[in-house]
């Protein structure tokens, strides 16, 4: 019987699992660097959030092994972030309400 791993497989996994490694530490010291830039709380926050988004994309496509898996898994992980999405949105949504969000409920 054949093995079906190789150690060129290996080694082709593990130099892309370093990689995905020093790009999370990349995206980490621009996160710490972005925190000292002064553009605005908005535009802080929303570079904040995108910088996390694309770390937590890393992880789930590389780490968790999303990428090969089937479309099922896939889809549920898709929903997940899709109903993440929502729920900001109408977090944003009751923050920015004229009628009691961001100044308080009078």
């Amino acid at each position: 019987m054949q093995p079906t791993t190789t150690v060129e497989t290996v080694h082709r996994q593990a130099r892309l699992c370093a990689g995905v490694f020093v790009a999370l530490l990349c995206l980490t010291g621009i996160t710490v660097a972005a925190s000292f830039w002064h553009i605005g709380h908005a535009a802080n926050v929303i570079l904040a959030l995108a910088i996390a988004t694309v770390k937590a994309a890393l992880v789930a496509i590389f780490f968790m092994h999303l990428l090969g898996e089937q479309r099922y898994v896939r889809a549920m992980a898709a929903l997940a972030a899709i109903l993440l999405f929502a729920l900001i949105a109408l977090v944003v949504w009751t923050h920015l309400d004229p009628i009691g969000g961001a100044r308080g409920i009078a």
